[in-house]
């Protein structure tokens, strides 16, 4: 187990490069306080800078901008052949919540996750919306959840008590919707028509602007 003079032998390589010690404190304090600090700044920020995520994996975050970038589903390419309509691939998808309308005229894919903070903020005016989309009868909404597993990707939606369509990124046949292509930065959103050809795409909160792109499109 490291000890106390183990991070005097650190504290004291930190002390030549210009570090110094307050009257009564130790190099192991020098290496404490530094550490709860950096932690600190880390937690509060989730590495997050305006609200914009980043993140190497599904459970971290580094925000800025509005959006979470999830690396890990940010360089997937969609494996959609053209031609191919949505609701025959949205039929054999296993949805966590929700059964989508195979019917609709439009689709929306939005990508999001219980661990991007601008998501969570998101996520309750897109609740609400969706009861506007669903009366529609021509769009449907359809969450590809960027969390680790299906299991939490259901315990996001259940918080929100969210009745919309959710899949997990990673379910089979999610990357051969037609239209699918994740983006870097999440909350993400992208309205496809029943075929999959793209309408728009954008930040998460094109769902709240949904009428425009779809129903009352010009």
């Amino acid at each position: 187990m490291m000890n106390k003079h183990f991070f005097n032998l650190i504290a004291a390589s930190l002390l030549a490069t210009g570090s110094s010690l307050a009257w009564g404190q130790t190099a192991f304090d020098v290496i404490v306080q530094q550490a709860e600090s950096q932690l600190k700044q880390y937690a509060q920020s989730g590495k997050c800078q305006g609200g914009n995520c980043s993140s190497t994996s599904t459970e971290s975050t580094n925000c800025s901008g509005g959006s979470c970038a999830d690396a890990s589903s940010a360089d997937a390419a969609s494996s959609t052949e053209s031609g191919t309509a949505v609701a025959d691939v949205l039929k054999d998808i296993n949805f966590v919540s929700g059964k989508p309308n195979l019917k609709a005229e439009y689709y929306i894919y939005l990508y999001s996750a219980s661990w991007c903070p601008p998501c969570r903020k998101l996520m309750p005016d897109i609740v609400k919306e969706y009861a506007n989309i669903k009366k529609s009868g021509k769009v449907e909404l359809i969450l590809v959840g960027a969390d680790q597993n299906e299991k939490k990707v259901k315990e996001y939606v259940d918080k929100y008590k969210a009745t919309f369509p959710a899949t997990w990124q990673g379910s089979k046949g999610v990357m051969n919707l037609p239209g699918n292509k994740p983006p870097r930065g999440i909350p993400g959103a992208i309205i496809v028509d029943k075929d999959g050809n793209t309408i728009t795409s954008g930040h998460g909160s094109l769902v709240l602007d949904w009428k425009k792109h779809t129903i009352d499109k010009k």
